[in-house]
């Protein structure tokens, strides 16, 4: 989205939409982190042409989900999806009190 606030007024222009679609990778279910970086990627430029003057970005996400980088800010794995099976029942387990 784009937007352009004014006095009284905000208009909202959807620039660029993309389909998140999650990868199984050695029986665990991950986000697919390259395609969605190359997705945000195309959207900024898309977002660039519409704004030349674009003065800031923001970024939403569900946020249930981290990747962990090392030292460097390298990715060291994608991250596991909330929806792999690894978390079936999770809740259902009683807690320590």
């Amino acid at each position: 989205m784009v937007g352009q606030v004014g006095p009284n007024s905000l208009e909202l222009v959807e620039t660029h939409r993309f389909q998140n679609v999650p990868l199984t990778v050695l029986g665990s279910l991950h986000w697919d982190t390259l395609s969605l970086y190359r997705e945000i990627l195309d959207g900024l430029r898309v977002a660039a042409k519409i704004a030349p003057d674009l003065a800031s970005v923001g970024i939403d996400s569900w946020a249930v989900d981290y990747g962990l980088l090392d030292d460097r800010g390298v990715l060291l794995s994608n991250p596991v999806h909330y929806r792999d099976g690894r978390t079936t029942g999770v809740m259902a387990k009683p807690r320590p009190c």
